[in-house]
């Protein structure tokens, strides 16, 4: 029989396990704000193994010693100090942020519930943060943003104890302010720089002044003292009897009020043991008229925050919205649905874009399809994080009164598009009673202010009771999303046609003939205005001659400059003197493309029945500018007000069509306009991005026709969801990038 071999003693190696202690100790304390670390053996022992054992892993490194080797030792070293305090205390020489101490201070609230429980993407129910990945959660749980959040929180939980003074520790004010359960309000006058000054007094026994800080991140606030104790360079001894002076200092520079809490903690000298005081100084803002119309008529409540609800696979539909009026335009092309690969979502879920192809790589001719497409599946992963916020749990839906078989469900913000909603769309509802067996897929036949009026399967309208209570799942329409990946498609785009206007050449514009720039000038502009403008005369010139040619002509400027004035001034004078053309005129919303129908409109050449305002088929009669309507000949609604596409051949009829850029991919999909516009203008090209520009460019522009881009690349670009896809070059405009 082969005896056991013993396991040979381990040796301790003083030097790694000091240095581990050192790095350990390092990470707990982490690097911040002036705090003594009070933490019980179990609280620390959690801290090592579920969080710095892990980040050292990930980081590459192992740690030489377990957890009760390494404070066996530093503490036979006295690097560690232990007080006995209603259990065993781990004290810390080292001073730091307590970023650590309140997690477990929240923990012991029992208001979070641990990561590893978490499905996500889950949002942080201190912050309402949504966090796609466990490496983003830890991410947002060690930054200062939530660790603000947890100290006000915990300040809200202990309120009563924390506001009052003790062990003979006074806090007041110079200016005697009445200190009203630990809050001091002071009245100010708008745009003024108000002053309050609080001491600290000791009475009873001496205490030393560990820390003063200002618990909010609002730059309106500043908090300073002599010695520099609020900035953490010093701790103060106090002796029965002395006193010391903080300064607070507010700009009042709004309405309203500004809410200063200011936390002061202290050490007793006899017995060491740590406690802490707050006050909560109030400058309440007067603003005269102005302030009781902005008065709120209801007090404030938070919308709830709702967790993911699982739907069930047993999903039932509603009968889809039918359009009334589609007309005669046909559909030729289907489109992919673009779905977002497998693996993109689990790098995108791990928060590890480095693993998607050409997604940080530099923009090139090679790589433009494939970048652009991983960048849409970005922005589309963060979007369906974010309507998650909009969903409602237990909400109430009524019978409608007016739409016979419909139910009505009140949706607030839905006036702001928080979320947006359109009709045609569809959303999902969930019994909140529990029985999850199956869901139902609602369809948006009418809406109405905040109401909107959804078609359900007859299983739940048979069923269904005034009142019942269902949970609600919003969802967004990937019609846009789809257009912009066609757009972009390797297999449709021709990069040796594109290559001109993605990666243009730079090269003079051709020359300028002074007798036909003057005659413009003086005797061919349909807007006078200009004539003052020379800049603006030579834009539409060059436009009119196709100087820029094969590359896009660019009209920017600064606001209020006349950018949209040139555009459409340069469109009238190629309707006007280039007969067999044809215009398309392109913007990124609504609002944009029925000014520039009511411009073209106003004065000059263009005739109405050559002129057609293309609205998309979700948009109501009402939506329209009111200004617009009395052109009803140029708009495609019907006369009960339903949108109607006309066919191919009378649109071809018209000489210039203006659209939205994503109602352009309707021309695009019917695949009979290749060669048909001769001139694309997008205005406001800025407030779009590439993938939604390029819709109607590479489906519709023809080799040889002329594209002009009018904006202002140094306004706010578009509006990005995705960190990831503003990272990669998303928010890069292809007005930027063809200017350059």
């Amino acid at each position: 029989m082969v005896g056991r071999k013993r396991r040979k003693p381990r040796v301790i190696d003083p030097t790694k396990i000091s240095e581990l202690g050192k790095q350990f100790f390092q990470y707990v304390t982490d690097k911040d704000e002036d705090w003594q670390r009070n933490m019980k053996k179990n609280d620390l022992r959690t801290c090592f193994m579920e969080e710095y054992k892990p980040w050292l892993l990930q980081d590459g490194q192992k740690p030489a010693y377990n957890f009760s080797t390494m404070i066996f030792y530093l503490r036979k070293q006295k690097k560690v100090k232990v007080i006995k305090n209603s259990g065993e205390v781990f004290y810390f020489e080292q001073t730091g942020y307590a970023s650590v101490d309140q997690h477990r201070l929240f923990q012991r609230l029992e208001v979070e519930g641990k990561p590893k429980d978490r499905q996500f993407p889950s949002r942080c129910e201190v912050c309402g943060v949504m966090s796609n990945s466990e490496s983003q959660q830890k991410d947002h749980l060690r930054g200062a943003r939530h660790r603000l959040n947890l100290t006000t929180l915990a300040i809200r939980k202990l309120q009563d104890p924390l506001l009052g003074d003790k062990h003979g520790v006074t806090i007041g004010n110079r200016d005697s302010l009445a200190v009203v359960d630990g809050k001091i309000t002071v009245s100010c006058v708008q745009d003024d720089v108000k002053i309050v000054r609080l001491f600290v007094s000791c009475s009873d026994q001496a205490v030393s002044l560990e820390l003063v800080t200002l618990l909010s991140q609002d730059s309106r606030l500043y908090i300073t003292d002599e010695d520099g104790l609020t900035e953490g360079k010093v701790t103060l001894n106090f002796d029965p009897g002395q006193e010391y002076e903080i300064t607070l200092r507010c700009e009042c520079q709004d309405f309203g009020e500004i809410r200063a809490p200011v936390a002061f903690g202290f050490k007793l000298q006899s017995t060491k043991e740590l406690f802490h005081i707050f006050r909560v100084v109030i400058f309440s803002v007067a603003g005269g008229e102005d302030r009781d119309i902005l008065t709120p008529s209801a007090p404030y409540s938070r919308t709830s925050k709702v967790a993911l609800t699982p739907r069930s696979s047993n999903v039932l539909s509603g009968t889809p919205f039918t359009f009334s009026g589609k007309g005669k335009l046909p559909q030729k092309i289907n489109m992919d649905n673009y779905y977002i690969p497998d693996q993109v979502s689990k790098s995108l879920n791990s928060n590890n874009p480095g693993r998607i192809e050409s997604l940080q790589d530099p923009l090139s001719e090679e790589n433009y399809s494939q970048k652009f497409e991983n960048l849409l599946y970005a922005e589309e992963h963060q979007m369906k994080v974010d309507i998650r916020r909009y969903d409602k749990k237990a909400a109430e839906m009524s019978k409608s009164r007016t739409h016979v078989g419909l139910l009505n469900l009140k949706v607030p913000g839905l006036a702001e598009n928080r979320p947006s909603v359109l009709r045609g769309d569809h959303l999902y509802a969930t019994h909140s009673d529990g029985s999850r067996d199956k869901s139902y897929r609602g369809y948006v036949h009418h809406i109405e202010q905040e109401v909107v009026s959804l078609s359900f399967h007859a299983d739940l309208v048979h069923s269904f009771i005034d009142k019942m209570k269902f949970d609600i799942q919003f969802t967004f329409s990937r019609f846009p999303l789809k257009l912009q990946h066609f757009a972009v498609d390797s297999e449709r785009m021709d990069m040796d046609e594109m290559k001109a206007i993605l990666f243009p050449t730079p090269k003079e514009l051709q020359g300028t003939d002074p007798e036909e720039l003057q005659t413009l000038r003086q005797r061919q502009l349909f807007n006078r205005t200009l004539a003052s403008n020379t800049e603006q005369v030579q834009a539409v010139y060059h436009i009119l001659r196709g100087s820029s040619l094969p590359a896009p002509y660019l009209v920017f400027g600064p606001p209020g400059t006349g950018k949209t004035v040139t555009v459409v001034e340069a469109m009238k004078q190629v309707y006007h003197q280039i007969p067999g053309s044809f215009i398309l005129a392109c913007a990124p919303s609504n609002s944009a493309a029925d000014l520039i129908a009511k411009r073209l409109l106003d004065t000059g050449p263009v005739a109405k029945s050559h002129l057609l305002r293309m609205s998309a088929l979700s948009r109501s009669w009402e939506a329209v500018d009111p200004d617009l309507k009395k052109f009803k000949v140029c708009l495609n609604y019907d006369d009960q007000g339903h949108v109607v596409f006309p066919g191919i051949d009378a649109l071809k009829e018209k000489r210039i069509v203006v659209v939205t850029m994503v109602t352009a991919g309707r021309l695009v999909l019917a695949d009979s306009f290749k060669d048909h516009f001769t001139h694309i203008f997008l205005d406001e090209a800025g407030h779009a991005i590439e993938p939604e520009a390029l819709i109607s460019v590479t489906g519709l522009l023809p080799k040889d026709g002329q594209l002009v881009l009018a904006g202002d690349p140094k306004q706010l670009g578009p509006v990005l969801r995705s960190p990831i896809s503003k990272q990669n070059g998303l928010g890069e405009l292809l007005f930027t990038l063809t200017g350059e």
